[in-house]
């Protein structure tokens, strides 16, 4: 008989632990329809501004012509066959000041930036040794065939969304001055800017490039040299630092943060990783990446309260059968 009112208190138990819950997961229905509500949100003014920028270059596309004949259905015709040769900086430094202002839409907030790129370093001046890619990959020509007809080079600059370009930038090397043209022109579905060149650099290579860029939420930069460095400084006190490297020094204070990347190709592989992206053979370069992180809010910290609902539910239900159990008590 006793073990029988023990099980009936126990089903009982159960049953209003599992009504109870009922309230608790339309609280946390609530809270995540309220977070996709903020997801459309951000979305929404990223689609007004700019998404998350990666900065890619830059790189020295040196085109090349070759004129083929083609046999197909018992004719013969000739048709021009496009090539390229791709110059990697030897040294890439970066200093980027970043200026978050959090823009709302509502009651939802994105972290939207305003940074100024400085870009300097050098670029080689010869092409020996540089692998010659062409756009069929099962195509190989010889870097020497005299049939090459080189084309006009240019230097190139992909980013993930060009709008967030504030001012046409423009391309110091050495002595002249090269402003810059819309599209990168370096493969398929990539964006950017580009500066036609009058010739290849010359023994010097310096380049300089200011930028100013507009984009939200997280900021990547490739580091395509042999010699790559980032130096970052921004207002916002809460970066979350993701990707393939890790600051070498970073400074946190309540009112903002510096960071500091570098890397070689002796990490990276860059160049022929870079010629394996531009085959198609591969995916993403490696990256110094920085995200700005929302403190927690009111719909994390829901959810969090909510997932303990159970606890509470059980532990105090437990604690008045205990208290009966032990007790003789009926409750």
């Amino acid at each position: 008989m006793v073990k029988q009112i023990f099980s009936h208190k126990i089903f009982l138990l159960l049953l209003l632990s599992l009504l109870l819950m009922v309230p608790v997961q339309s609280i946390m229905e609530l809270n995540r329809e309220r977070q996709a509500y903020r997801s459309q949100a951000i979305h929404s003014i990223m689609a007004s501004s700019s998404g998350p920028q990666r900065l890619l270059g830059p790189v020295v596309v040196q085109p090349y012509t070759r004129t083929v004949t083609v046999e197909q259905d018992g004719k013969r015709f000739e048709r021009k066959l496009q090539l390229y040769r791709y110059l990697l900086p030897e040294q890439l430094d970066v200093q980027a000041s970043m200026e978050v202002t959090p823009r709302k839409l509502g009651i939802y907030q994105a972290q939207v930036y305003h940074t100024r790129l400085s870009l300097s370093g050098r670029l080689p001046a010869e092409l020996n040794g540089k692998t010659l890619i062409s756009g069929e990959p099962d195509l190989t020509v010889d870097g020497a065939d005299p049939a090459l007809v080189a084309g006009k080079p240019y230097l190139s600059l992909v980013l993930s969304d060009a709008r967030g370009i504030n001012r046409v930038p423009e391309l110091q090397l050495g002595e002249q001055r090269i402003p810059f043209a819309p599209g990168a022109l370096l493969g398929d579905g990539l964006a950017g800017i580009h500066a036609p060149l009058a010739a290849l650099p010359g023994a010097d290579g310096a380049f300089h490039i200011e930028l100013d860029l507009q984009g939200m939420n997280q900021l990547e930069v490739v580091p395509l040299g042999q010699d790559s460095r980032l130096n970052l400084a921004s207002n916002w006190p809460h970066p979350n630092f993701i990707g393939d490297f890790l600051p070498g020094s970073r400074t946190l204070t309540s009112s903002g943060f510096e960071a500091s990347w570098q890397s070689s190709w002796f990490a990276t592989d860059m160049e022929s990783r870079f010629n394996r992206m531009i085959k198609g053979a591969s995916g993403d370069l490696p990256a110094f990446s920085v995200s700005l992180v929302q403190p927690v809010d009111h719909y994390q910290q829901n959810e969090r309260a909510a997932k303990y609902a159970l606890l509470f539910i059980g532990l105090t239900f437990l604690s008045f059968f205990m208290f009966e159990l032990l007790k003789g008590l009926r409750v």
